[in-house]
């Protein structure tokens, strides 16, 4: 008898794809809102990629954004289901900012910089670009290293604009901080860990499609993100 070896790629869109429809089926039976907050979503040159995680996590499923179109000149005119998945999803790759605004039809109300660089900082056209969308009146969200509420230039055009930034990596007060308490140890529920030796290879989606397949199984379960994406 012979085997043969599984294709990884197939079993994790099929494990999307029924973890999604489950979800959605017992979301409309409880009456669960949909996500509420529009959100442009920023990957040049980087969605699909290792770099774009945040791009690719937030498309794929978000519980606080809908996203309306991601930002790939390379991939422009492309639906971003299809990319990632193999799987339409109506949420079209745009080639810029002016592009993603006509095809929303409005503006949307965030601004999300959807990439992970290695260097954790903005380029100067990208500083360029989040000033663009701030003088468009869009929040934005920020997930590098790199924290924009603490940059005069941004802080200026949020105010004049009324919109904020959330940098989602910037650390508490030190007055709210405090020592590890050992609390956890009473959590009686189970729990799963799901660890990687790397970055980007999965590990929030991983745990994204184990919350939401046992959810549709009517387990109540939640996610608890500590990375960037997860926290977005």
């Amino acid at each position: 008898m012979s085997f043969r070896p599984l294709d990884a790629s197939a079993v994790k869109r099929s494990l999307v794809v029924h973890a999604e429809k489950r979800a959605h089926s017992l979301s409309k039976l409880a009456g669960v809102a949909t996500p509420d907050a529009t959100a442009i979503v920023y990957c040049e040159a980087n969605f699909a990629q290792l770099d774009g995680k945040t791009a690719n996590g937030l498309v794929r499923f978000s519980e606080k954004y809908k996203i309306l179109s991601v930002i790939d000149s390379e991939k422009a005119g492309l639906d971003s289901g299809e990319v990632l998945d193999g799987k339409f999803n109506n949420i079209p790759v745009c080639c810029n900012l002016d592009d993603a605004l006509a095809k929303a039809g409005t503006v949307p109300q965030y601004f999300i910089f959807g990439m992970a660089p290695a260097t954790g900082m903005l380029s100067i056209h990208e500083r360029g670009l989040i000033l663009e969308a701030i003088g468009h009146g869009m929040n934005i969200v920020n997930g590098l290293h790199e924290f924009l509420n603490e940059d005069p230039v941004f802080v200026a055009a949020c105010a004049a604009n009324k919109v904020k930034i959330i940098d989602v990596r910037s650390p508490r007060p030190k007055k709210e901080l405090r020592m590890f308490s050992g609390r956890i140890s009473k959590v009686s529920c189970p729990r799963i860990a799901v660890l990687g030796t790397d970055c980007a290879i999965g590990k929030r989606t991983t745990a994204t499609i184990l919350t939401r397949a046992l959810n549709a199984l009517g387990i109540k379960t939640v996610m608890v993100g500590t990375g960037q994406t997860g926290l977005i």
